[in-house]
């Protein structure tokens, strides 16, 4: 009988960057122009949007769209978008790892449903899994 050896790691800050932490919330605040009000909004909703009770349009909707914008809703999910980027070293590993049949590999995060399954699908990480699209 052969044995299996599971391996847990991060997705945000291990092979992409964060996805949606302080630095950027910053960032966004920054380019956007957003209130200092934004923040305080974003306190009370994060664990929902990270517990998948809101979607990312709801949480948008709730901390930056409360009030009118010179700018879309598309706009901002693209820039939270923008904001990910792999880490090659790590995605080297990865793939690296993902050949060893003995060995499983499984994700833990704490990133929004949406954004989490937009990274899923924007650096192919299904193919370290072993799992269907």
């Amino acid at each position: 009988m052969t044995e299996t050896t599971t391996l847990f790691f991060d997705v945000g800050g291990v092979i992409l960057s964060n996805a949606w932490d302080s630095a950027e919330r910053a960032h966004a605040a920054a380019r956007f122009a957003l209130d200092a009000g934004f923040e305080s909004r974003h306190a009370p909703l994060a664990h929902a949007l990270e517990y998948g009770r809101l979607t990312l349009d709801q949480y948008l909707g709730q901390t930056v769209f409360d009030r009118p914008r010179d700018f879309s809703p598309a706009d901002f999910r693209a820039f939270i978008e923008s904001c990910s980027v792999a880490k090659p070293d790590s995605l080297a590993l990865l793939a690296r790892l993902a050949a060893n049949p003995g060995l499983r590999l499984a994700t833990l995060n704490n990133e929004g449903l949406d954004l989490n399954a937009y990274r899923i699908a924007k650096f192919g990480l299904r193919r370290y899994s072993g799992a269907s699209s």
